[in-house]
């Protein structure tokens, strides 16, 4: 499979040609005997439940919410989808509701009344820093059947689907499915032949189904993307929603013009570069999907012509095919950097670049922004949809179109492209996404109100008719007792002299 074959020097042979690995196929075949195991643990858990609201009643209504987060994406892992459920978590806790979050088995990860570490998982073949679940084991299956949700939010991609999904619908709990990741657009990178048809036929039925079932709402970070990704969308057939995006303002956007100087000249400093060299920057994983490639051939058309410097970070399968067609060119890989030390590379850099088409949204370029460097982007759906009408056109290139991307090099690099960022700033906070996200949620939890009270009502006149007959059965063990005791009495007064 791909990374355990030799890593070649040629872009071309950069793609996987094999079969998947055995650890995949093995969690496949455990999938369903464990998820029999977690529908057992849930019934008995939703058993307990049943009987402590018969005997007690209701629970009491709380104005703040219950949220049940699941997720394979959470710290310590550095991607994208971990830091927005962070963000998100945080910024419910601060309002007040009660978040839980359960995730894969990972070292490093904590262990909190609401942060739950404990989903059984894998570590992913293809991307060795994410692991992925495969199964929702007992406390999850036990948290779900023995407690009231006012949302369950499930993080796509997930194997979890198939479990909580159905058992969602059947306890009227709103259930939010959000999809991060093009599944298909990996699929075509990374496998060939009878292997892509038996993945995106798995991935259909085992990811896509139960959302497109029992989700009671479907959401992306844009609309296009979940049209072309779930066709009952594209049909209007199914409730959707475009899941709100933010940045720590407070970390990336710098009002002190002596700290970004400084920066800048640090980064120079660090280059061994001169103040008339621009730098560009390039933030993400370095593997096929992300098209880095391509701007290797814009900076040997702009050798010469303009002074530049590329700066990668980020680490991955592709890291040393890309270090040997940067050979000649101005090009510096970081590696893989802390999170804390981006905003100041952000903030140094003269343009940020991004070749990659396989984004869902793209984090690091509003990142990027919210700093206050201009972006160079590819047209693609998803960024079309984010930024065509806000950012201007000559910044964005159409990929394998000659000279489109060396065209957006030079208008982004220019002075004034800072300038006129300066004057159309770009914000979005992550309080006021949360904010967003949460109204997504009432208005789940109003739409599905109407079920909650014919169940509600369904309930307390079981309820009812549990204490009566409790009663009933209780004077009925009373009277026969009185009996007994009467019987008694008669039986030693015949028997007993006086």
């Amino acid at each position: 499979f791909f990374l355990s074959a030799p890593r070649s020097r040629q872009w071309a042979t950069m793609t996987a040609k094999d079969l998947p690995p055995l650890s995949l196929v093995g969690a496949l075949f455990t999938y369903c005997p464990r998820l029999l195991i977690s529908y057992v643990v849930f019934i008995c858990a939703t058993i307990c439940r049943g009987i402590k609201r018969l005997v007690v009643g209701p629970p009491q209504e709380n104005v703040n919410k219950r949220v049940l987060i699941i997720t394979d994406y959470v710290p310590p892992q550095t991607h994208g989808i971990a830091l927005r459920f962070q963000r998100y978590v945080e910024e419910m806790q601060k309002r007040r509701h009660e978040v839980h979050i359960f995730s894969p088995k990972m070292d490093g990860a904590r262990y909190t009344s609401f942060c739950h570490p404990d989903l059984p998982a894998l570590v992913n073949p293809y991307n060795k820093g994410n692991k992925m679940t495969f199964s929702a084991g007992v406390k999850l299956a036990w948290y779900l059947g023995a407690y009231q949700w006012d949302v369950v939010h499930l993080v796509y991609p997930s194997l979890l689907g198939w479990f909580v999904l159905p058992l969602c619908a059947w306890r009227a709990i709103p259930t939010y499915c959000s999809h991060h990741v093009d599944m298909e657009l990996y699929f075509k990178k990374y496998t060939k032949g009878i292997t892509y048809e038996i993945g995106t036929g798995f991935y259909w039925i085992l990811f896509k189904f139960p959302a497109q079932q029992w989700g009671t709402v479907n959401a992306s970070m844009t609309q296009c993307f979940l049209e072309e990704h779930l066709s009952m969308a594209k049909m209007g057939s199914l409730r959707t929603a475009v899941i709100p995006t933010g940045v720590q303002q407070e970390r990336f956007m710098v009002e002190n013009k002596q700290q970004v100087l400084h920066e800048t000249k640090r980064l120079r400093e660090k280059l061994k570069i001169d103040k008339n060299t621009k730098i560009f920057l390039m933030v993400q994983r370095l593997a096929p999907e992300k098209d880095t490639h391509r701007i290797f051939p814009a900076l040997h058309e702009l050798k010469g012509k303009l002074d530049y410097h590329l700066v990668i970070v980020g680490h991955g399968p592709s890291e040393e095919p890309l270090k040997e067609l940067a050979k000649g060119l101005d090009v510096t890989f970081l590696g893989r950097q802390a999170n804390s030390s981006l905003p100041p590379l952000y903030r140094a850099a003269d343009v940020f670049v991004t070749c990659s088409r396989s984004e869902t949204y793209g984090l690091t370029v509003l990142e990027a922004l919210a700093c206050g460097t201009p972006v160079v982007m590819p047209h693609c759906i998803v960024f079309d949809e984010l930024w065509k009408d806000k950012l201007p056109t000559d910044w964005i290139f159409t990929a394998g179109e000659k000279g489109s991307l060396v065209n957006a090099l030079r208008s982004a690099s220019k002075a004034e492209a800072k300038v006129w960022l300066s004057n159309n700033p770009v914000t979005a906070s992550w309080a006021k996404a949360t904010e967003i996200l949460l109204e997504q949620y009432d208005a789940m939890i109003k739409m599905n109100a109407p079920v909650k009270r014919r169940l509600k009502g369904l309930i307390n006149l079981m309820a009812l008719i549990t204490r009566l007959l409790i009663i009933i059965l209780a004077l009925f063990v009373t009277y026969h007792e009185i009996k007994l005791v009467r019987k008694t009495w008669r039986f030693l007064d015949e028997w007993i002299p006086g």
